[in-house]
């Protein structure tokens, strides 16, 4: 049981972006999804937001879960644990600018699409 409780953390971010992927938030809300100043300026801006983050928040927790499991092996569960919860912390935060760089490359400050 031990293992299961070291080994969770990437684990349960994938499954966390997999229920962000296949069920995202279908309107505008304050409660769940990718929200931010600009993820909220249209429904359109929205969606693909939600549409584009969860896929980064996915390669996070796939990476997590692969730090993790390795540092596990070579290092122990202390070492891996906090190098897993690091490694999440900081790929989480640099979603944010990635998804909106994305989105501002693809939307005004308006919310509307630009042509491309």
């Amino acid at each position: 049981m031990k293992i299961f409780t070291q080994l969770i953390l990437g684990p349960l971010m994938v499954v966390l972006a997999l229920i962000f992927k296949f069920y995202p938030p279908k309107k505008i809300n304050d409660v769940y999804g990718y929200r931010t100043k600009r993820s909220k300026k249209s429904q359109e801006v929205w969606d693909e937001a939600n549409r584009y983050n969860p896929n980064l928040i996915l390669m996070v927790a796939v990476i997590t879960t692969i730090v993790q499991g390795v540092l596990f092996l070579t290092s122990g569960a202390k070492v891996a644990t906090a190098a897993a919860a690091a490694v999440l912390v900081v790929l989480l935060l640099a979603t944010i600018p990635i998804t909106e760089s994305h989105l501002k490359k693809n939307f005004d400050e308006n919310g509307k699409p630009r042509d491309t």
